[in-house]
């Protein structure tokens, strides 16, 4: 019996140009716009993000060419065209925090006001993959694992695999990993949210939102392995949590340094 989320990834595969994926990644633009807009009244902040996004664009291709490079070297007759989560993140914050500068506004404060709406870029945008039918986890016997329609990635991977037949209708029922991050990124968007109203050093919510996301994306990518885009994911989440680690050390370390000086002078 096709349940509801199933019905609904059947009914995806017929939206016609530019499709769910497309749609809904204009969506997840337009919602973290309208966060920043709704939580600051700062519109100069608006249009650093709303500047920013393309950058993320060029980051998501740029990150996704990389992991096809990486598996061509591995033998494997992949195509060069392909997107990448973290290459958008990096691309939408580096922009963003470059503009920010360039308009003197301070960085990493301004970073910290973003970072749920980078959260909720995850989010919507993890809906679209999951309705797309592509980043799916690995093959499962989970009460929670659903199938995937013909056409949709999952399905042809299974196809490959020798799982499935061509003339079938469903792939194998598979971690819904695409719902699961978008969840996680939802929570991961109301802690920054509540993190940015407090008096925090700059740059300390921003970095523990970034950490956050590192292990949701981490536990996402593992129930992916042993696939090729989980191995990639799993070693970038490492490199964007020591990133975040640093950074919230230094900006402790420094607010720290701070506070022993005033008590000093006073």
């Amino acid at each position: 019996m096709t349940s509801p989320l199933e019905f609904a990834l059947q009914a995806a595969r017929h939206t016609p140009f530019p499709g769910v994926w497309g749609l809904t990644q204009a969506l997840a633009a337009a919602v973290a716009l309208g966060y920043v807009g709704s939580r600051t009244r700062r519109w100069p902040l608006v249009a650093c993000l709303a500047l920013a996004l393309p950058a993320g664009v060029l980051g998501s291709f740029a990150l996704g060419l990389l992991y096809r490079l990486l598996d061509r070297l591995r033998g494997e007759d992949a195509d060069l065209i392909g997107v990448a989560l973290y290459g958008a993140l990096v691309g939408v914050a580096a922009a963003f925090a470059y503009l920010a500068k360039r308009r003197g506004l301070p960085a990493l404060a301004s970073l910290d006001l973003i970072a749920p709406a980078l959260a909720l870029l995850v989010a919507v945008g993890r809906l679209g993959c999951f309705l797309a039918g592509c980043d799916a986890g690995a093959i499962s016997a989970s009460p929670l694992a659903l199938h995937f329609p013909r056409g949709s990635a999952v399905f042809r991977d299974h196809v490959a695999q020798g799982v499935v037949l061509t003339t079938d209708d469903w792939s194998l029922a598979v971690h819904p990993t695409q719902l699961y991050e978008a969840a996680l990124a939802m929570a991961l968007a109301y802690l920054g949210h509540q993190l940015s109203r407090r008096r925090l050093p700059p740059g300390v919510s921003f970095a523990v939102t970034a950490l956050g996301y590192a292990l949701v994306r981490g536990l996402a990518d593992a129930l992916r392995l042993p696939t090729p885009n989980g191995v990639y994911g799993l070693v970038t989440s490492l490199l964007v949590g020591v990133a975040a680690v640093v950074l919230l050390r230094q900006r402790l370390t420094a607010t720290r340094t701070d506070m022993l000086g005033l008590e000093a002078h006073n």
